[in-house]
């Protein structure tokens, strides 16, 4: 079986600290003093995880959108065709 990869889309309003969880995530810190998102941004991170086959790693690929209604639904409507580029 081949690598897994998994992608997780924070979606939101905006404000309400979609940055802030993926930056305490990925960097183990929080700050209060975040620029609005405009469009999207993602950052990739290896993560572990065991399971009964032992200790597995896979890709997780967090996108960080803006809390645009409008572009959320033009994210979703484009996420099907470039899907293939990541």
């Amino acid at each position: 079986m081949g690598k897994a990869f998994l992608k997780v889309v924070l979606l939101g309003d905006g404000g309400v600290g979609k940055t802030s969880l993926r930056s305490r995530y990925i960097h183990k810190k929080f700050s209060n003093n975040y620029k609005a998102t405009i469009g999207a941004d993602f950052i990739s991170k290896e993560v572990s995880y065991e399971d009964d086959s032992g200790l597995q790693k896979t890709t997780m690929q967090i996108w960080d959108t803006a809390g645009n209604f409008l572009f959320i639904l033009l994210f979703f409507s484009l996420y099907d065709i470039f899907s293939f580029m990541f």
